[in-house]
């Protein structure tokens, strides 16, 4: 399972280094005029990376997520969601506490151009979480969770950013959410 996780690592950041290498080796010198878009230039090739705050999307009740375009049909990404819940029962003046530390790795395939197309999403989450009851007892442990979805995906050229998507979470058992999330692609 570590082995897989740090390729999965090893494949995100060898990906982003090779197509910002090759887009560098690739430029031509600027224009002294600038270029008119044709309709094919979406302008989307100018925001490849993007900074979003998903609501209950594949982070579970949130996630802050970074991604980068590799090419222009898919994109690689990573995310950060902690939080904590606590309860306490007035009556026997017990304290539950939960806290979640998910990462979300993901890759993000688009099935058309423009600014606003669908695509399908794919990743694994990795879950560290620990419980602590009243009584001073505690436990914690770690896993991974497959994500599976599909959404819409909106990339102005003022770099706002919309994203809605269904997502499936698999693990011991299946789960389902719906993703809403907001950001800035530059």
């Amino acid at each position: 399972m570590k082995s897989a996780l740090m390729g999965l690592v090893c494949a995100l950041v060898f990906n982003t280094i090779a197509g910002s290498t090759a887009r560098a080796a690739d430029a031509a010198p600027a224009p002294t005029a600038t270029p008119v878009k044709s309709p094919a230039t979406d302008g989307r090739e100018d925001r490849t990376s993007a900074f979003s705050f998903e609501l209950l999307g594949r982070g579970g009740i949130y996630s802050v997520d970074f991604d980068h375009m590799v090419n222009p049909d898919m994109a690689l990404g990573v995310g950060l969601a902690v939080w904590s819940i606590s309860t306490t029962s007035s009556s026997s003046y017990a304290s539950n506490s939960v806290s979640v530390l998910v990462i979300p790795l993901y890759m993000d395939y688009f099935f058309s151009s423009g600014h606003g197309r669908p695509y399908l999403t794919a990743g694994l989450d990795i879950v560290t979480a620990s419980v602590s009851f009243s009584d001073s007892s505690s436990f914690s442990g770690s896993g991974a969770v497959a994500v599976l979805g599909g959404g819409f995906e909106y990339r102005g050229d003022s770099g706002f950013l919309f994203r809605f998507a269904p997502y499936v979470f698999i693990g011991n058992k299946a789960a389902i959410t719906v993703g809403l999330g907001l950001g800035y692609a530059f």
